[in-house]
């Protein structure tokens, strides 16, 4: 019997054998790695965001990651007391993190230096601090509404979103052996981190600090809910300045609020008033209906319909010139004018300028703007009474830059962007395509500059020393009842300087002021102070 046991128990301990060296194999190797290799990852570093001339918009700074090897914590409720008031964390969360399965586990990250050199003081066993990084905005708010946020997972919104995958780093990683107590004897495999790409704007944070600046101004003095700005090149569709006041910091993550981080000139639309009229103009004169010498028979009131049009301004019957009719920004004159293009054709020109599709920027959130197609849906009988004089459609603020740029330089539609180069490498833009001539955009270029002139609407939109063109538009804003209100209002200029040499395309638009109403008294303020500004920077001589 006992010679009966001893083969059994051998017998047990043969099957046991081949049982932990076939079926339990791959978990017992793994349980021995983990106790003996530690896997160290560091990240790789986001790759920075620079202006035109190579200044650090967004980087990444030196930081600190406390990491926990559980197993090796010997009193976990302990240590969670002791890390909480350095890592500012509760000690439930901090606790969670020490009791994981597994050989690694991240406590804290993005810490100031100073305090992983605290957590190393402390001297707790199974506690380490490693080196990484964390997004840093060396100017707080500067371009923080096209920067965009970076999160745990990366790129959350503005460019640091569209250009997420170009940014981030190649994470390095470390296998080492170790000793019981967690010591490192030799390494195993080194992989070292790599940065991601620099990516180069085509802001000029001097331009991008000014533009921001009067906005901030103009907002506060007439008490707006918000004021937005572009500074683009017309020859190119380089955005050489873009924000919307108010902003925000995004170092200071506990006052976030996520209205103010909105690059409103991108994402929202608006109905564009009497700035629009510029469409209406070019299509009647590129079909050769009209010069802008053509005279036409402008009437106090345009009964249309149901209802009845007027000017700002009363006045009765007129005959204007159709350079006056812009001039004067005249709503029933500039009717006058689309009746003679016509429902489909006045359509097509909204088309062409680039109304109702997206401009191709590279930035996400583009909205597409409104506008009514011809026998589409929502188009009607008095849409020629509205949409020519930007009533019944809605447009972002980059289309209304485009659409001036169509003029500036001469007849082409070009494509906004934002960043000049990836990794060194320059991005290439697709060209425009021409859609007036050469010679339409020469009369409404004098039209124009007509506008922001004495007897015009645009006077404070002047540059001493610099020929300026524009337009102003003011247009209702459609309240909760759905009807036009007669108290708030989106106030806009836009125009471009030098207009001998067109630089630079500018478009302010106010909404909603609380003190004045007319683009002409609201936004060309501002675009005056903001040309000037942009002009002495990039050295432009008057003209």
């Amino acid at each position: 019997m006992l010679g009966a046991l001893a083969v059994v128990g051998v017998a047990l301990m043969i099957a046991r054998a081949g049982w932990l060296g076939t079926v339990d194999s791959g978990w017992l190797s793994a349980v021995a790695a983990s106790q003996q290799e530690k896997t160290v990852v560091s990240p790789g570093q986001r790759g920075a965001i620079v202006d035109r001339n190579g200044y650090e918009l967004a980087f990444d700074r030196l930081s600190d990651t406390v990491v926990a090897t559980p197993y090796l914590v010997t009193d976990a409720q302990q240590d969670a007391m002791r890390l909480a008031p350095l890592l500012k964390v509760p000690e439930s969360a901090i606790l969670a993190k020490l009791i994981v399965t597994g050989g690694y586990s991240v406590v804290a990250q993005g810490l100031n230096q100073s305090v992983g050199n605290a957590v190393r003081n402390l001297g707790i066993s199974g506690i380490s601090v490693q080196d990484s990084f964390a997004r840093d905005l060396p100017n707080s708010d500067l371009a923080a509404q096209v920067l965009g946020l970076v999160g745990d997972t990366g790129g959350l919104s503005g460019l640091e979103q569209q250009y997420n995958t170009a940014l981030t780093g190649t994470p390095g990683v470390v296998i080492e052996n170790q000793d019981p107590q967690g010591q490192a004897l030799s390494t195993v495999k080194s992989t070292p981190a790599r940065p991601g790409e620099t990516i180069q704007l085509t802001l000029d944070s001097n331009i991008q600090a000014n533009l921001e600046s009067i906005l901030a101004a103009t907002q506060a003095q007439f008490r707006a809910k918000s004021v937005s700005g572009i500074v683009m090149q017309p020859q190119t569709g380089a955005i050489l300045g873009m924000a919307t006041s108010p902003g925000y910091n995004p170092n200071d993550r506990a006052q976030f609020d996520p209205a103010t981080a909105r690059l409103r000139s991108v994402t929202d639309q608006f109905e564009p008033g009497s700035i629009f009229k510029i469409v209406t103009m070019a299509g009647a004169i590129q079909e050769g209906l009209v010069t802008p010498s053509t005279r036409i028979a402008v009437p106090g009131v345009l009964p249309l319909f149901d209802v009845k049009i007027h000017d700002a301004e009363s006045h009765g019957t007129k005959v204007w010139s159709v350079s006056e009719i812009l001039e004067r920004s005249s709503n029933i004159g500039t009717i006058k004018v689309a009746e003679r293009v016509g429902y489909p054709a006045l359509a097509g020109w909204v088309s062409k300028f680039g109304f109702g599709r997206p401009t191709g920027i590279d930035y996400p959130g583009e909205s597409t703007g409104y506008f009514p197609q011809y026998q589409g849906p929502g188009w009607s009988g008095v849409s020629i009474g509205n949409v020519p004089i930007g009533q019944g459609v809605s447009a972002t603020q980059l289309q209304i830059a485009r659409a001036f740029s169509v003029i500036a330089n001469r007849g082409r539609l070009v494509t906004p962007h934002l960043v000049a180069k990836v990794g060194g490498k320059p991005v290439a833009y697709p060209a425009g395509p021409r859609i007036i001539s050469v010679t339409t955009a020469q009369e409404l270029d004098g039209m124009l500059r007509k506008v922001v002139s004495t007897r015009g609407t645009g006077d404070a939109a002047t540059v001493k020393g610099y020929s300026v063109a524009g337009k102003t538009g003011t247009a209702q804003v459609i309240g909760s009842d759905g009807k036009y209100s007669n108290s708030l209002f989106v106030s806009s200029f836009a125009g471009y300087v030098p207009a001998n040499h067109p630089r630079l395309v500018i478009v302010v638009t106010v909404d909603e002021p609380g003190v004045g109403t007319y683009g002409g008294t609201v936004a060309a303020p501002a675009f005056s102070q903001i040309a000037s500004m942009a002009l002495i920077r990039l050295g432009i001589p008057p003209g």
